[in-house]
């Protein structure tokens, strides 16, 4: 099961999910300069689906599963704010939602959807 903390991902995003019954599934929806970002997280298999549209592009210009993704966590510092999802490679057990994660994606939305592969 994914460690993540739905108020941190809805802080970050700026959004409400969409939440399947039962919370089987929620989903971020931000629109921002001609993007479309959907974050789909599936709490119970642990895995997050990243869409990222382009205005006038039918197909996503991003699709990306994370499978056993380990937690999600929200970084603030002076600078910026972002959600960091694990990798489930380097993880060998469940995330503790602290730790530094050293392999994963960055999910950032403000100023701009930024999406930052590490």
């Amino acid at each position: 099961m994914l460690n993540w903390d739905e108020i941190d991902v809805m802080t970050v995003l700026e959004v409400m999910p969409e939440t399947e019954t039962h919370g089987i599934s929620h989903r971020f929806v931000v629109q921002k300069d001609g993007l479309k970002l959907e974050i789909t997280i599936f709490q119970y298999d642990g895995d997050v689906r990243l869409l990222l549209f382009r205005d006038g592009i039918e197909l996503p210009i991003l699709h990306m599963t994370l499978m056993d993704c380990p937690g999600i966590r929200r970084v603030k510092d002076t600078q910026k704010e972002y959600l960091e999802f694990a990798a489930a490679s380097p993880f060998g057990h469940r995330h503790d939602n602290e730790s530094h994660i050293a392999v994963g994606v960055r999910v950032a939305v403000k100023p701009y959807i930024n999406i930052h592969l590490f």
